[in-house]
């Protein structure tokens, strides 16, 4: 951390600086969920990280990807993003229509504690 400033105004400088943000892992209240919404201010494109749905550490980085985030499997999709890969042309989005409210609120219940099948 740079002295003298809090967390908070330096996510506010990343989301800035960014041309990308990549969310690796996140709890959904993580200080990166908290860089999501500066970059989301500044129209920077989000991208994540798929992580399993067993671990914390992984839902914010997974409830962004439900929300129709575009997910990073590589780091050919980082560089689509950014138009520094030109050996592909793939659109970095996904097609799929945006989830609705009903689903929004589906995927934070299943999201909110460990489940089992029962």
């Amino acid at each position: 951390m740079i002295e003298g400033e809090r967390p908070r105004e330096q996510r506010v400088d990343h989301a800035a600086l960014s041309e990308v943000l990549v969310v690796v892992e996140s709890r959904i209240g993580g200080g990166s969920m908290i860089t999501v919404d500066e970059a989301a201010k500044r129209s920077i494109t989000v991208m994540a990280v798929p992580g399993s749905p067993h671990v914390a550490t992984s839902e914010g980085a997974n409830l962004l990807l439900a929300q129709g985030c575009a997910p990073v499997c590589s780091v050919d999709d980082i560089l689509v993003a950014l138009g520094l890969d030109h050996r592909r042309t793939q659109v970095v989005s996904d097609p799929r229509p945006k989830p609705t409210a009903a689903d929004r609120r589906v995927v934070d219940t299943l999201l909110a504690r460990p489940l089992t099948f029962d």
